[in-house]
């Protein structure tokens, strides 16, 4: 009897040992993996630091290469005179340090222009603004390019019964305005924006004998009837402002997002600036509010220069309510191998189609760095409208 609960003992104290010795296994297979080299565990915050390029895709013959090209063609590497010089660490993505509200629509004006402002992308305004057309009773278009951001409208049905319709809007205007019959249009141009992923609607009336050529159209300098013109985009500002259509994307106007109507560019000698494509008065005013709208202080400015001279100076900064610039701009030039001067000249000059925002020091041969003039122009593409 004893002998065989000792038996029983001995059975059971060898079950005991095999759990405990399958549990133990499991709890070291991991560590066994961790110390063998295993992924778990390490840390690869630094490894895109030491990418290494991997050989072309060879493409089958009898596949289309078209249809598997990369969406955005990475551009090849050039050698710049004045690199950006990074002393604590790698590039990181430039900030926007703009105030703009995601959802905020507004009309700009300049002189006898006037264009909407949508802070968001051509690609989810153009479907807004066909929308637009369509529950205004617009529903056949003479002349749709998506990838030129163009629509022109067939002839407007002019209906006295509907108070908040787009023609009765044309119809009143056109009254007030002293014109009598034609044939009435309206075309619509939309672009991108100055400051990233935001969208400009243009707006012409048009009104003739006949209906506007789909060939042969250009787009005209201005409308026949401004007022009329400033009604239609009243009446469009307020559709999208009023959120009846929620923005969706357009894949077939994305081409819009391709023709940057402001964009920072290098040098030949290495150093930046900002591109605008636009007309001197347009890039003029642009220049002129965005300095305005990020509290830099002007203390001289000549059109006919084509200059501004503005303070940067740290005890200036400090009193802006603005703290992300004042930070910003005040720790500019400890680690730069450059200076970072108390006041700067901003200089419009005429390059290619549009003219370029430069930021040179009052001292001649003084040359600011490269990491300053940058955060400059940024502060100006962010704060620009």
């Amino acid at each position: 009897m004893g002998t065989t609960n000792k038996g029983k003992g001995i059975v059971k104290y060898c079950k005991l040992f095999l759990v405990g010795l399958f549990c133990l296994s499991l709890l070291l297979l991991p560590s066994c993996q961790f110390f063998s080299g295993g992924e778990e565990g390490l840390s690869r915050s630094e490894e895109y630091l030491e990418i290494r390029s991997t050989p072309d895709l060879v493409i089958p013959e009898h596949m289309d290469a078209i249809e598997i090209e990369d969406l955005w063609t990475i551009p090849e590497i050039v050698e710049r005179s004045l690199p950006l010089v990074f002393p604590k660490g790698a590039p990181r993505p430039a900030t926007i340090v703009g105030d703009a509200d995601p959802d905020l629509v507004r009309i700009q004006n300049l002189g006898k222009r006037s264009w909407m402002v949508v802070q968001r992308s051509p690609e989810t305004v153009w479907p807004v603004v066909k929308q637009w057309l369509q529950d205004n009773g617009v529903t056949t278009i003479a002349i749709e390019n998506a990838g030129e951001g163009l629509l022109v409208t067939n002839a407007l049905q002019l209906d006295p019964s509907d108070i908040d319709n787009l023609g009765q809007v044309v119809q009143n205007s056109k009254s007030s305005a002293g014109i009598v019959g034609g044939v009435d249009q309206i075309a619509l141009r939309i672009e991108n924006g100055i400051r990233l992923a935001s969208t400009e609607v243009h707006v012409r009336y048009l009104n003739s004998s006949s209906a506007v050529d789909s060939v042969a159209f250009e787009w005209p300098e201005t409308s026949i009837d401004i007022p009329t013109e400033r009604k239609v985009l009243e009446h469009l500002a307020n559709y999208d402002a009023s959120g009846y259509v929620a923005p969706t994307h357009s894949r077939i106007a994305e081409q819009i997002a391709l023709r940057p109507k402001a964009e920072m560019l290098i040098d030949d000698d290495g150093y930046p600036y900002l591109q605008l494509n636009v007309d001197f008065a347009r890039a003029w005013a642009t220049v002129q509010k965005a300095l305005d709208n990020a509290s830099l202080e002007v203390t001289e400015q000549d059109s006919s220069q084509q200059f501004f001279r503005v303070e940067v100076s740290k005890k200036v900064l400090r009193g802006r309510q603005r703290s992300f610039i004042i930070n910003r701009l005040t720790s500019i030039g400890q680690s730069d191998t450059g200076s970072r001067p108390d006041v700067i000249n901003v200089i419009l000059d005429k390059r290619d189609e549009g003219y370029s925002v430069e930021v040179s020091s009052l001292e001649a041969g003084d040359s600011l760095s490269v990491e300053f003039v940058q955060q400059i122009l940024l502060i100006l593409r962010e704060y620009a409208v």
